[in-house]
């Protein structure tokens, strides 16, 4: 070790207690339910009560269509319906619906 004109020394590294990377946190409980539902080495049968679990936490998105089965349905899935089938109430739709009844 170096000595300083104080006369104190200059550590060169070693254990310091708190330092380094941290460690993991504890997961919480919502997201130890995902990580056992998702798990494929745990039993069928925890992963189905965790998927009880959270259920009620996170609500289905659902949309009718054709087949008059609800059928889960996101934002972009929605454009591309409301894309294929233009409101004719609303002025671009009706220009639409004359183009595509005139071809």
């Amino acid at each position: 070790m170096t000595k300083v004109g104080s006369g104190k020394s200059i550590g060169r590294g070693g254990f310091r207690p708190g330092a380094g990377r941290p460690r993991l946190a504890p997961l919480m409980p919502v997201e130890h339910l995902f990580y056992v539902m998702r798990n494929p080495k745990a039993e069928p049968a925890m992963r189905l009560q965790a998927a009880m679990a959270l259920l009620p936490l996170y609500p289905a998105r659902v949309a009718e269509d054709d087949t008059d089965a609800a059928v889960p349905i996101g934002k972009k899935a929605a454009e591309r319906l409301a894309a294929d089938n233009p409101d004719a109430a609303t002025p671009m739709g009706a220009l639409l619906a004359r183009r595509a009844a005139r071809s």
